[in-house]
């Protein structure tokens, strides 16, 4: 995904950060509050995470709802695909340019 992401205008910086296990952090709040929720509801689905409540201050109760049903929706995907140990087709990789 790191040149999908980079063609679709994700600093390589911020790709990299996404890949250190430091917490990442970004200059949008609510991309760091996502990054968070999704750390938080893999490491212990079932607790409550304090990153909803920053994503809910700025989005609202439906954006909330959309990002915690956006972060299920990417984990049943990757369950999925490591279910049936799916590869990734070449013709889609795309090189990370800095």
């Amino acid at each position: 995904h790191r040149g999908l992401a980079a063609r679709a205008g994700v600093k390589v910086s911020e790709i990299e950060g996404l890949l250190d296990p430091a917490p990442f952090t970004s200059s949008d709040p609510i991309e760091t509050a996502a990054i968070r929720l999704v750390d938080d509801l893999i490491a212990a689905p079932a607790d409550s995470s304090d990153a909803i409540d920053v994503i809910a201050a700025q989005l609202g109760a439906r954006g909330d709802t959309e990002v915690a049903m956006l972060i299920g929706f990417y984990r049943m995907v990757a369950t999925f695909v490591q279910a049936i140990d799916l590869e990734p087709d070449a013709r889609t990789s795309v090189p990370l340019r800095s």
